[in-house]
């Protein structure tokens, strides 16, 4: 009985200390990853924000989640255009760019829907001129409010999350750097024809 009750005491404390510790957690969390690319704010725009453009670099596609199914709503690009999806593995939600300009980036409000667990998020992907470059900062934020297993879960948001996002932008590096490359290409033939043309009059 004596070690029973040292267990159930030693339990008793530990769960105190977790709501204590819990109270005192921030009350919001966010997750901020960023990749500089060799490529234009222009050529980056148009695959962030293009949602349906997500499914080339984005790392929740249904290459990890087979149930993974989207569906799209409003314009094709820019501010309005919305991503719904279901799945399986991971609820359903959806994505909505609220704000969106080709030489500062995008926002959006992104919105989970797991049975019990359900958060929003605020997001961007912001453009910044970095040496002739483009430096692309991804951000996503939420607030945990008064729930203590939230603040909890938020403290390994950052590895969980900044993980998967460092994977998606460096997929979407490799994608703009090689149309870079394409239209580069297109722009130097397009020149020698030029020249060959104007060589023949």
């Amino acid at each position: 009985m004596k070690a029973l009750k040292n267990i159930l005491i030693t339990v008793a404390a530990l769960v105190g200390l977790f709501i204590v510790i819990g109270l005192f957690l921030p009350n919001t969390w966010e997750v901020q990853k960023s990749v500089t690319m060799a490529a234009s704010k222009e050529n980056i725009y148009e695959h962030v924000a293009n949602l349906a453009k997500w499914l080339e670099w984005s790392p929740w596609n249904d290459t990890k989640d087979t149930s993974l199914k989207y569906t799209y709503e409003g314009p094709e690009i820019g501010a309005g255009a919305q991503q719904n999806w279901t799945s399986d593995k991971m609820g359903t939600g959806w994505l909505k760019i609220t704000e969106a300009n080709p030489e500062k980036g995008i926002n959006y409000d992104l919105f989970i829907d797991m049975g019990r667990f359900q958060s929003n998020l605020h997001g961007e992907m912001a453009f910044e001129t970095v040496d002739g470059q483009t430096k692309v900062t991804w951000t996503d934020r939420g607030e945990n409010g008064g729930n203590i297993i939230r603040k909890w879960m938020a403290l390994s948001m950052g590895s969980m999350l900044g993980k998967d996002m460092e994977e998606g932008l460096n997929k979407l590096k490799q994608i703009v750097e090689a149309t870079k490359e394409e239209q580069e290409v297109k722009e130097e033939i397009k020149e020698e024809v030029k020249e060959e043309v104007k060589d023949q009059e």
